[in-house]
């Protein structure tokens, strides 16, 4: 059986083998409300090297998004 946490580490992976950016959209329930992140993933590492951080940028674009679906 496998877990969330799994799903969460090989996303972790794949962004950090990405060349490039990886954006990706979540949606996360709280406090009775589901919120909508925007999370862009930058891999990170010495000149010459292979990354091994990644930068997390995430964003809540909720309001965002219902604002553009009235439309």
């Amino acid at each position: 059986m496998r877990r969330p946490g799994d799903a969460r580490q090989r996303r972790r992976v794949k962004a950090l083998a990405a060349a490039t950016v990886t954006k990706r959209e979540y949606s996360i329930g709280a406090h009775g409300q589901e919120r909508l992140w925007d999370a862009r993933y930058l891999p990170l590492g010495a000149s010459g090297e292979a990354p091994d951080q990644l930068l997390l940028v995430a964003t809540d674009v909720t309001e965002q998004r219902a604002a553009q679906e009235a439309r």
